[in-house]
């Protein structure tokens, strides 16, 4: 008898003992949680992959005007290889080669005209930033904004443009390619993307280069209008001459940023231009920090609706915190702690509805057209000492603990303080980002019991009061290590703050 009830107790013992002990392929089946923390499951990936999180790169920063020493060259490239830079859209205009009409015949280029310039100033500049997103296989958006109406040749030979509508910025800083009776705005615009891009990519053999951009916001034509159909004939004509250059399919055709404030009228648009998209675009200054998550959140659902119902991705192609501008190039918050919190909040709305790219505008502060100090970078111009902006520690963070490919892995939250995402990275290793945007501590426990789950994750947090004072642009080290092998991880996230648990490792 005693016997028999030794064999029944073992049994039970071995029975309550499955229930959290790893399977035979290292599966926790089920976990339980001290009830002292709320619990998080990661759930599983979604149907989209990271294509990148960025931030742009506009050639002014390379311009002589910038007058940047080697040393400043140096140390900007060093803090884009520093935080992991995986993704950014470069400003380019027809003029910076094409800064004449080359002849009057769109289907044949010249490129023996005397107003034809690869060497030019601008292009040089161009050069510098697709040689170092090269170098770190940074993925480019190389984005045509349209003719250049203020175009100020750096040598001095070219003043406007040959292109647009008008040269004295009337219209619009950039306008629509002209469309007349007598010239055809539309087929140069084409011919200029298409030798651009093989140029590019055939003879300078760049392979950064992931797509290019329309942008249809600045589409303004001699009325002072966008004509949504009018941008759609001159992106089919593109397509078409990428098509009859042997260029379609090498690069992607990303969706304009025109900024989708509703989600109906971003559907009506990305249908209209589902034949000629690869990927869809947006772009957002819609919120503050003080937004409820839940408004992104439902915002994304919708728009990646249209996109998942056509078979597209979602670029973020630019964004920061709105609703604080004082003009098109500073913001009242830059300055703001809570910038940067926002920017978290934002990205895990984003992502983990499916929006696979991040372009953050812009990537530092940097003097603009030689004459004003554009200051809504993630840090600040030489005359501040390059110090870093509250938002590039946050930035900083999710760029340099991701990677492009990684897994999606929502973490839906009932609190509407705390919001998560889980990525996976290609290396099989995992980042887990957290924000609390309350005012107390948040005790936390965050569930994922697969054999492919982390064994221990390296914490890492930012808090207002762990913002270096002299704003040095310096991103955090760990500061506690979590074990995660019984396939819970344990912390307890600040008030106001971003962390961030991962076993990402880095080479020396």
């Amino acid at each position: 008898m005693k016997k028999f009830i030794s064999l029944l107790l073992t049994g039970l013992l071995l029975f309550a003992a499955a229930g959290c002990a790893p399977d035979q392929k290292g599966e926790i089946t089920e976990i339980e949680v001290d009830p002292a923390y709320t619990r998080y499951d990661i759930t599983e990936a979604i149907d989209y992959k990271t294509d990148g999180f960025g931030a742009q790169i506009d050639t002014d920063v390379y311009m002589p005007w910038n007058k940047l020493t080697a040393d400043e060259e140096t140390m900007l490239e060093q803090r884009i290889a520093d935080m992991n830079l995986q993704y950014t859209r470069i400003k380019m205009f027809p003029e910076f080669f094409e800064r004449g009409n080359d002849n009057g015949d769109p289907n044949v280029f010249d490129y023996d005209s005397e107003d034809v310039d690869f060497d030019s100033v601008e292009m040089k500049a161009l050069y510098k930033i697709l040689d170092i997103c090269e170098k770190y296989g940074i993925r480019v958006d190389l984005s045509w904004y349209g003719a250049y109406a203020t175009f100020d040749s750096y040598d001095g030979k070219y003043d406007g443009t040959w292109l647009g509508y008008n040269n004295d910025g009337s219209l619009g800083w950039v306008t629509a390619p002209r469309k007349t009776d007598d010239f055809d705005g539309y087929a140069e615009y084409a011919e200029n993307i298409a030798v651009g891009l093989d140029y590019l990519i055939n003879t300078k053999g760049y392979t950064c280069i992931w797509g290019y951009s329309v942008i249809a916001e600045m589409f303004i034509t001699d009325k002072g209008t966008i004509v949504w159909d009018d941008y759609r004939e001159c992106a089919r004509i593109i397509v078409d001459r990428l098509k009859k250059d042997g260029l379609y399919g090498k690069v992607k055709h990303i969706g304009t940023s025109a900024m989708a404030h509703n989600a109906k009228y971003f559907a009506e648009e990305q249908e209209m231009m589902a034949d000629i998209y690869d990927v869809c675009g947006v772009g957002n200054y819609n919120w503050d920090n003080d937004s409820p998550f839940e408004a992104m959140d439902y915002y994304f659902q919708d728009l990646m609706k249209t996109c998942r119902k056509l078979g597209k991705g979602l670029v973020e192609s630019e964004f920061c915190q709105g609703l604080h501008f004082l003009d098109a190039v500073n913001k009242t918050d830059i300055d703001d702690y809570t910038a940067g919190i926002y920017l978290t909040r934002f990205m895990i709305a984003a992502a983990q509805n499916g929006v696979s790219a991040f372009n953050h505008y812009i990537l530092g502060d940097t003097f603009f057209t030689n004459s004003y100090v554009h200051t809504m970078g993630l840090w600040m111009y030489r005359d501040n000492d390059w110090k870093a902006h509250p938002e590039y520690y946050f930035w900083g963070m999710v760029c340099k603990y991701t990677d492009i490919g990684s897994e999606i892995h929502p973490i839906k939250s009932k609190d509407e303080d705390v919001c998560m995402i889980a990525f996976k990275l290609p290396d099989g290793s995992w980042s887990y980002m957290m924000t609390n945007n309350g005012a107390s501590n948040k005790k936390v426990a965050v569930v994922y019991g697969k054999e492919d789950r982390a064994k221990t994750l390296s914490a890492y947090k930012i808090t207002e009061s762990l913002i270096p004072e002299d704003r040095a642009v310096v991103l955090p080290e760990a500061y506690a290590s979590v074990d995660s092998s019984k396939g819970v991880s344990y912390v307890t996230l600040p008030p106001m703050s971003f962390t961030v648990l991962s076993n990402k490792t880095f080479q020396a």
